[in-house]
């Protein structure tokens, strides 16, 4: 178990160095094109995030998180193992007055973010 475990860690690692390594870039490049799924994937028919909690796991530089802040959740809680996908998150946060906020290691987003 612990030689798997090892690995598993070394494999992680290797993963979020590579993710670190193009965030930048995704935002610029992929996140176009990914986005255009988001309003789909959060149909109010369907899903309906406003008041609600959401939580949004491997959020890269956080198109579905944002897009649900912007939809009026109550709160959107925001993760990724990459921590440079989180920056470039945490930078779109801060850079848009309203009253989301950024934390290191994962992020809060009140509702009325724009």
């Amino acid at each position: 178990v612990q030689s798997i475990m090892k690995r598993l860690s070394h494999e992680q690692q290797l993963a979020s160095q590579a993710w670190n390594e193009v965030a930048e870039e995704y935002q610029n490049r992929i996140e176009p094109f990914t986005s255009k799924f988001v309003p789909n994937l959060l149909d109010p028919t369907f899903l309906n995030v406003r008041s609600k909690t959401i939580l949004d796991v491997a959020s890269g530089t956080g198109a579905v998180a944002l897009y649900a802040a912007m939809k009026g959740a109550a709160h959107v809680t925001a993760t990724d193992f990459s921590e440079e996908m989180l920056d470039v998150l945490g930078r779109r946060v801060n850079a848009v007055p309203s009253n989301c906020d950024a934390s290191s290691g994962g992020f809060g987003l009140g509702a009325g973010c724009k």
